[in-house]
């Protein structure tokens, strides 16, 4: 009988710590480049009898509910149209509390937009951008919902500059109900990006007590090395942070959250 290979959603890796190093290295190099992978596809890990063999790239365009074309990306990538708020697993404590603040938010979003979104902090592959997707996924049923993988938003931006829609698209950055800012620290941002736009979007919603949600791999003096492009930015930088942390609740993703 001929072995059934299979492919495994990427948000559901399964003992990737005893699987081949090669095949992880290119998943994540498609991870940190979005931008390279073509519109409509993702890239997903190839298993048989258990063992991971390769990487392929799948469509994304089977997006049962419709939900996730409701979510504003600028046409990049990042989101997991398949995620689904329903069917996460949480097996320990951590999981369970992450979960709950994720239901307990949409219940207040229902009420009103304005309210406090998270500051999501955890390790790589523990499931934080498949979270936010999920959790998107839930608050555009009832709002406006912008998705960014922020390294990628950061070309779009300078992309924006030569065709005349930068303006209008910080402006909607500042008031979309729900703003997601995925992988904060992935890559280092350019001094302009970081300062003109960037840092307005944040005082902004600051102002206007807009939901957002940042997820980073990294804690607070690691993020202020990679965002500083030199000794004078530390006190720009610091000044971001801070502001972020003001406008989100912070939490620790510690385990492995997925479908």
């Amino acid at each position: 009988m001929t072995k059934k290979t299979t492919v495994k959603p990427i948000e559901d890796p399964n003992n990737l710590e005893n699987q081949p190093s090669d095949i992880l290295n290119r998943y994540e190099d498609m991870l940190k480049n979005p931008h390279l992978i073509p519109k409509g596809f993702q890239p997903q890990l190839v298993y048989k009898d258990q063992q991971l063999i390769d990487v392929t790239l799948v469509s994304i365009d089977s997006d049962d509910d419709g939900l996730a074309k409701k979510i504003e990306t600028f046409d990049s990538y990042g989101l997991y149209e398949q995620a689904n708020y329903k069917t996460l697993k949480t097996t320990t404590a951590n999981q369970k509390n992450i979960f709950k603040a994720g239901l307990d938010f949409i219940a207040d979003f229902k009420k009103q937009r304005k309210a406090k979104g998270f500051y999501l902090r955890g390790k790589f592959r523990t499931g934080k951008t498949y979270f936010l997707s999920a959790l998107a996924k839930e608050l555009v049923k009832v709002g406006s919902v912008g998705f960014f993988y922020v390294a990628d938003l950061m070309r779009i931006m300078h992309s924006s500059m030569n065709d005349g829609s930068l303006e209008e698209r910080i402006k909607y950055l500042k008031t979309v109900d729900a703003l997601f800012l995925d992988d904060l620290g992935s890559t280092s941002l350019s001094s302009w990006f970081r300062d003109s736009c960037l840092t307005p979007i944040i005082n902004s919603r600051l102002i206007l007590n807009k939901a957002t949600f940042i997820s980073t791999n990294h804690n607070n003096a690691d993020l202020m090395g990679i965002l500083s492009n030199s000794d004078t930015d530390s006190k720009l930088v610091s000044g971001l942070i801070y502001r972020l942390q003001e406008i989100t609740v912070f939490l620790s993703l510690n385990d492995q959250l997925t479908e």
